[in-house]
Order: C-alpha cells, then structure tokens, then sequence
C-alpha cells in the first residue's frame, strides 16, 4: 500500500535504550497488526445464557464466572500484545513460552530476574504503549512537523522572478 507516493509496510516502532556500563541494552517495541493468534490460542468467554421473564434468553453478564474469565482474558490480551511488541527484541524469555497462554504473565517477572529494576520495567512497558498507541502529543508533534515541511517548499510564482531592465 502507499500513501502520497510512500510506502507503508512496516508497523510503528518505538526504541528504549537502557544504559550499561558494559553495553548499552536496546529495546525495540513494535506495533501489533493482528489480534488473530491471540484469539486462536485465546477465544474470549461466552457469559451464560439465562433465561428472563417471559421466556427471554439473555447473556448474563454479571454471573461471577463471567467477570472473572473475562479479567482473565484481558489480562492475557495486555500480556500477549507485550510479549509480540518485544518479539523483535530478540528476547530469551526464562519462563515464558509463546504457544502456552498461561505463562505470559511471566515477562515481567522475567525481567525483574534478569537484573532490571523497576523504574526500567516501566519504561519498557511504556515503550510497548507508545508502540501500540496514538496519544495526543504523538499526533500533535507529527502535524507540526509536517506543517513545517509545508513553509520550506513555497510554491513558485508563475511569473519572472527577475524585474525587467528599464528602457
């Protein structure tokens, strides 16, 4: 696909670095185009079906079951986002494993373990939210840059641009 003549084929990136003194440590995040594993390995909860006067079939929401699962499966949304924004990180996760749900909840433990502390898991998670989000400030710095880059390319006149010498 192209946009004004560019290409679009890459998801937005955001870069951390997190300095070492033996080696700074790179974090890249990525943008997460499709949800469509995510549901495959996780479908969302269906709430029960319960029956109102005059013989009415509803979901119900409210049952505490539902609440819960549905939690669960937010949770697991965040944590699953997180993980394939890092995915290019080229991470060694200790006790995550991507095709098992049930231990994504683990990265940040992960982290922790492996020697960053919490100001730095922070950052990490908000490199992974700028990757996966437009705020206000994003869109507003963008439009003023690309107004900016409309005043230095003024449209030429179509007339000389020399006077002619008097006679």
């Amino acid at each position: 696909m192209k946009i004004a003549g560019r290409v679009i084929d890459a998801p937005c990136s955001e870069i951390l670095v997190l300095p070492r003194i033996d080696g700074d440590i790179v974090i890249k995040a990525n943008a997460v185009i499709s949800m469509d594993e995510f549901y495959a390995l996780c479908p969302p909860p269906t709430a029960p079906i319960v029956m109102h006067a005059g013989g009415k079939f509803e979901p119900d929401t409210t049952d505490s079951w539902f609440k819960k699962a549905d939690k669960e499966h937010s949770e697991r949304r965040f944590h699953y986002i997180c993980l394939t924004s890092l995915l290019s990180s080229l991470i060694e996760w200790d006790t995550v494993s991507m095709d098992k749900p049930e231990t994504w909840q683990n990265w940040q433990g992960d982290l922790r373990s492996s020697g960053f502390n919490s100001v730095e898991v922070d950052r990490i998670i908000n490199c992974i939210l700028q990757a996966n989000s437009l705020d206000e400030q994003k869109l507003k710095d963008a439009r003023e840059a690309f107004l900016r880059g409309q005043g230095n390319n003024p449209v030429k006149p179509s007339g000389q641009d020399t006077e002619q010498p008097s006679t």
